[in-house]
């Protein structure tokens, strides 16, 4: 698991839900998960985040746990993408 993942986990709040116990992440946590995965959806979620939470949220901690992980465009990821076409792209 990625550290990032590991401390979102980590620092979720403990919560009663219709009766069950359930773990809730912070604003920050859900928008760093969504930062990575960066859907159409997870953008409309991350402004939608963004605006309910405005003046509340840690910028700097969002950014800060971004860049420790290597985004798509990263050399290693090129190459690993190079590879899978290159070993899975369908027979010709």
């Amino acid at each position: 698991m990625l550290p990032c993942y590991q401390r979102v986990v980590d620092e979720a709040r403990p919560e009663v839900v219709l009766g069950c116990p359930v773990r809730i992440a912070a604003a920050e946590g859900l928008i760093l998960m969504k930062l990575l995965a960066f859907r159409s959806q997870d953008q409309v979620d991350i402004e939608n985040l963004l605006a309910a939470n405005r003046g509340q949220l840690d910028l700097d901690r969002i950014r800060r746990e971004r860049a420790a992980v290597p985004s798509p465009d990263d050399p290693p990821m090129q190459r690993f993408e190079e590879m899978v076409t290159r070993f899975y792209a369908p027979p010709t």
